[in-house]
């Protein structure tokens, strides 16, 4: 497994449109040209007025990442495992679980 040799892959994670302004967010994951399996995916994670989300966890492609400072890591692998995945979700202390959708962008 790997990505295409001279190819970076932007994605984009949004919340669900009509959630209150305080629960919005965005998540970006890039993926690096060449990435392999052990390959550490870093995911960018921001709430209203994009600042950065101290404290959560990420639901997507199977698995729930930890997000600190607005960051959190996944491994290339782990990405390609849970492709067929479809539930997206952004977990907040003092939030209720807000669902998201993919974007490419």
């Amino acid at each position: 497994m790997k990505s295409p040799e001279n190819k970076t892959i932007p994605l984009l994670f949004w919340s669900v449109p009509g959630t209150h302004a305080e629960h919005l967010w965005k998540v970006r994951v890039t993926i690096p040209p060449s990435a392999t399996a052990e390959t550490p995916l870093v995911l960018a994670a921001e709430g209203e007025n994009s600042v950065p989300i101290a404290k959560g966890s990420f639901e997507f492609m199977g698995a729930r990442v930890k997000i600190v400072n607005g960051k959190g890591h996944l491994a290339f692998g782990d990405f390609v495992k849970g492709i067929h995945e479809t539930g997206v979700w952004m977990m907040r202390p003092g939030h209720p679980p807000v669902p998201g959708a993919l974007t490419f962008g």
